[in-house]
């Protein structure tokens, strides 16, 4: 069986800004990344809405950010809102973007 010798890199910056007594929080996270395959790929947890998760699986060569941001309105309701997108490029193309792919979503919470 013949032994592949592969690696690849994955980097981020994380920011989070929670203001004290203010009804809001907002977090983002850049990524790079590269590997030699998708035997190489690499994980990495990103957050996520409420009692949702995100284990991003990152391959090839390419580039992630996403934003959250969560509002509280009054006691009872909250709204959490995530973009995403990445932008993957292409190993055949002389790393050429490829279509970038974009993802939101949204979620609103009524305590009673």
């Amino acid at each position: 069986k013949q032994q592949l010798n592969e690696s690849g890199m994955l980097a981020y910056l994380d920011i989070q800004y929670k203001p004290m007594l203010k009804p809001y929080s907002f977090s983002m996270r850049a990524s790079i990344y590269r590997t030699d395959s998708y035997s190489s790929r690499m994980y990495a947890y990103q957050g996520d809405l409420p009692g949702s998760y995100n284990l991003g699986a990152f391959y090839g060569s390419g580039e992630s950010v996403y934003a959250m941001m969560n509002y509280k309105f009054g006691r009872n309701i909250q709204v959490w809102l995530r973009g995403s997108r990445t932008l993957s490029y292409s190993q055949v193309a002389d790393n050429k973007p490829l279509l970038p792919e974009y993802e939101v979503k949204m979620q609103v919470t009524y305590r009673f």
